[in-house]
């Protein structure tokens, strides 16, 4: 993904992040390579990766304690508003 935290970054590197990394269509929103909906709009998808960032350190701190970890995914956490 990326070289640091997502949550560590501003809201206009966030924004740029999405804007760069996916698809938008006016529409239908914003959508990744494989064509999976994303978020209607930039706070969706932020909103999105977020909740991702924290579900992948809470998986590998699951993973260190001993649990078998299941790998979270992006589309798990779209608000599908």
């Amino acid at each position: 993904m990326i070289d640091q935290k997502f949550s560590d970054l501003s809201c206009a590197e966030q924004k740029l992040y999405v804007e760069t990394q996916f698809n938008f269509q006016e529409d239908s929103g914003w959508s990744d390579n494989d064509g999976n909906f994303l978020g209607r709009n930039h706070d969706d998808v932020i909103a999105a990766l977020l909740d991702f960032e924290e579900a992948e350190i809470a998986a590998i701190g699951d993973c260190m304690s001993g649990c078998s970890m299941i790998t979270p995914k992006l589309i798990d956490f779209i608000r599908k508003s």
